[in-house]
């Protein structure tokens, strides 16, 4: 019938359209392809990615912003997939509009329809980038599929009574692959039905028969050939003039296409059903008026609501806390110009960070939103360090490190100590090697020693005589540390460097004071030396020259006393002894 063929491709129609503005409201590429390979359709995320038009990525296909070093891997992984029908999955990098290439994980699935019969590839790029480089949390891919139909057919019978003889028209024929004419019994034609529903059809054709009920029924049943097939099916008594029943009619309706469509829209409804529910992220989708329609299990842990407490409700209702801030405003203005929007946010009642990515649709609005409170708390940590880093008067390095046989770390990172103390600005060090500033002007094995230290990743300490941008020298103290990644690999250097010119001229001052202190002692020592010579030669000369006089003095005392000691008093006598005593 042409109405039921409409309603069928109608149906149809609208479960594509459907599937492609829920696909073009997601993150994750999704791109189709025919049975033989040939792309057919890419969602609005992967032009929005790549930068290319539709028409240039039909033609073109993935292949083109692959990574040069995956592609030839990634073409052989695809050709078996291809040859053996069987899903494939490879992670790649893709070069995103702004020409940086960040990690994907390429998902591809054959579909099949009732015969087995490959009739297209469903494929996905997920964004993996974060997870490849610190551990980051993974986003899931969405397996697609899109819905065909056939066009409907339609075929007339009647059952002569009472002789209960059934004729087929020539379209319910074809539709049972019978030839033209073909006149099966009654019992033939009730036992292509599958034999648990023969007993209900039979009593309903006797029930029309004896009583005049008319009926309705879908049910499965084969064709002479074996094909399977659903049908709808109605018939009706017709009556004679006196109101006997004479004659039953009615039709059977081909409507394989429509319940295979129905079947596919359940298994895509399913499918999309359980992606939404085992992403990472919470999900929910709203109509017009801001009623919730869906929310996936993660977006009930986040929001600590069920989904029965939240669905068919509205959002700001809800969630009144929202009401008047810079959520909501900007939350109305996405969708009013129709564009996406991102949104961070604290929402105190659950005490939670969230950031929300809003993509509006025809039907409404379609939400990702993640709890990122412990991401701002690690950006509020590493600001704090930086901040700490920043204003330290010590230098501070940070390079990455390449392969071992890679020619040098590149510098990513100075603090501004490293502008003061060197005169060279972020812009002049990021992308050098730390080695600029010491290069040329170490000597000795100094240098080789760090070298080894580094090659080895085995942390240094050494001093190193620098050149500052204005050209003067300075002396600095280095620390060098290799740092290793949560995998435990070395993925970078970070040096800290203090200025110890100053100091070095002051030991260099010591040194030169003890010196000069050495030689004015050795020659004070020597003029002691002299002196204390000469002296002894004086003191000896004196005592000789002291000595005679005193012998004389000695002698006549010794005589005074002696010849005329009678003479002399008491007290006299104790005198001249006492000299006598005083000479010796």
């Amino acid at each position: 019938m042409p109405g039921v063929q409409e309603e069928t491709s109608q149906a149809a129609d609208n479960s594509e359209a459907t599937f492609r503005q829920l696909t073009d409201a997601m993150p994750h590429i999704v791109w189709t392809m025919q049975a033989d390979g040939q792309h057919t359709w890419f969602n609005k995320t992967w032009l929005d990615y790549t930068g290319l038009s539709m028409a240039d990525s039909l033609s073109q296909g993935w292949s083109v912003v692959m990574h040069p070093d995956d592609l030839q891997r990634a073409s052989r992984h695809w050709a078996t997939a291809l040859v053996a029908d069987e899903p494939c999955e490879i992670e790649h990098r893709l070069r995103r509009a702004d020409g940086v290439y960040r990690w994907m994980l390429g998902r591809a699935v054959p579909q099949h329809d009732a015969a087995g019969k490959r009739t297209q590839w469903l494929g996905t790029l997920t964004d993996i980038d974060a997870l490849k480089q610190a551990n980051e949390l993974l986003e899931s891919d969405l397996f697609m599929t899109r819905i065909a139909g056939r066009v409907a057919r339609l075929g007339g019978w009647t059952i002569d009574l009472p002789e209960r003889k059934l004729t087929w028209s020539d379209e319910n024929c074809r539709v049972h692959d019978a030839p033209p004419g073909y006149r099966p019994t009654l019992q033939e034609g009730i036992g292509y039905f599958d034999a648990e529903d023969r007993p209900t059809v039979s009593r309903l054709v006797e029930a029309c028969a004896e009583h005049g009920t008319p009926y309705e029924f879908i049910l499965p049943k084969s064709t002479i050939t074996g094909r399977r097939i659903w049908v709808r099916s109605l018939g009706e008594a017709v009556r004679d003039e006196a109101g006997n029943i004479i004659r039953l009619q009615g039709a059977f309706q081909d409507i394989t296409a429509q319940k295979e469509a129905e079947a596919a829209a359940l298994a895509l409804q399913a499918r999309l059903s359980d992606t939404l529910e085992s992403i990472t992220d919470g999900f929910s989708l709203l109509d017009k008026d801001w009623n919730f329609t869906f929310v996936n299990s993660q977006a009930e842990r986040m929001l600590k609501r069920g989904r029965g407490d939240l669905q068919g409700k509205n959002l700001w209702e809800q969630f009144p806390a929202m009401v008047g801030t810079h959520v909501e405003s900007e939350y109305r203005a996405a969708v009013k110009e129709h564009r996406t929007a991102r949104i961070e946010a604290y929402y105190r009642p659950l005490k939670t960070w969230f950031v929300f990515h809003v993509y509006p649709t025809e039907s409404g609005t379609a939400v990702y939103f993640q709890d990122i409170t412990q991401r701002r708390k690690e950006q509020a940590q590493l600001k704090l360090l930086e901040t700490a880093v920043s204003r330290s008067n010590d230098i501070v390095i940070i390079a990455r490190a390449g392969p071992f046989h890679a020619p040098k770390a590149k510098i990513v990172f100075v603090n501004d100590a490293f502008e003061r103390h060197t005169g060279y600005t972020p812009a002049e060090a990021i992308g050098m090697s730390p080695e600029f500033i010491w290069e040329g002007r170490a000597v000795g094995a100094e240098p080789d020693r760090v070298t080894a230290a580094i090659r080895k990743w085995q942390p240094v300490r050494s001093q190193v005589v620098s050149l500052t941008k204005g050209g003067s020298t300075i002396w600095l103290d280095i620390d060098i540390a290799p740092i290793a990644a949560t995998a435990g690999r070395f993925t970078h250097y970070v040096a800290v460097a203090r200025d110890i010119t100053e100091r070095r001229k002051q030991q260099e001052e010591i040194l030169r004071l003890n010196a000069s202190l050495e030689a004015r002692v050795l020659q004070r020592t020597g003029e002691l030396e002299t002196a204390n010579s000469e002296l002894e030669s004086f003191a000896y000369a004196v005592s000789h020259d002291l000595r005679s006089p005193l012998n004389t003095i000695h002698g006549f005392s010794q005589l005074l006393l002696k010849h005329d000691g009678d003479k002399v008093s008491e007290k006299g006598q104790h005198y001249l002894q006492r000299i006598g005593l005083a000479i010796k």
